[in-house]
């Protein structure tokens, strides 16, 4: 018999063009780069990080404001070199941008439908997850799993080592037989 594991790589929540966060509304966009957006955002200060740090901190309830290794662990986003001094989470549903970019070349219409890579608390954010075959629960409902333990649970089932890695065996044994 065989195994067949399926997932999705993320879930999606709806966006409205009415739910933005404008960088240029909050500070002087000559202060900043931003090297990525919506709905999070990588920025660089150009020089003081606090004060630009607590600008964002105190502008908007609608984002989250994080200093490079200060995000909440479970978000695995804290020491590598490409991560930026700040970042800038959007909450649910809402979206960061300029207003430039948003009225350029009718990029507005994109903010309206939806995306991914939110926190992965939101239950939106889950992914799908269905498995099959001698080493899986017959008809058995679990509760949500992260997929950064998915590596883990298909390397016990094909009986081969992990590489190094962030997942937890223990947080898919619920699924499994034995």
């Amino acid at each position: 018999e065989v195994n067949i594991v399926l997932v999705s790589d993320h879930g999606m929540a709806k966006t409205s063009s009415d739910s933005m966060i404008f960088l240029d509304d909050l500070i002087d966009m000559d202060l900043i780069n931003i090297i990525d957006g919506s709905p999070v955002a990588a920025i660089k200060p150009i020089d003081d990080i606090d004060s630009i740090y607590n600008v964002f901190k105190n502008s908007n309830k609608s984002m989250d404001t994080y200093k490079k290794g200060a995000t909440p662990e479970r978000l695995h986003y804290n020491n590598h070199r490409r991560i930026q001094p700040l970042t800038l989470s959007a909450k649910e549903h809402w979206s960061i941008s300029t207003h430039d970019y948003f009225l350029e070349d009718d990029h507005a219409q994109y903010f309206n439908g939806a995306t991914h890579g939110y926190d992965p608390k939101y239950i939106s954010m889950r992914g799908i997850f269905l498995a099959h075959g001698p080493a899986f629960k017959k008809n058995f409902t679990g509760p949500g799993v992260s997929n950064i333990h998915l590596y883990e649970m298909m390397c016990k089932i094909m009986g081969i080592s992990p590489a190094n890695n962030d997942g937890i065996l223990d947080s898919t044994a619920v699924f499994l037989k034995n």
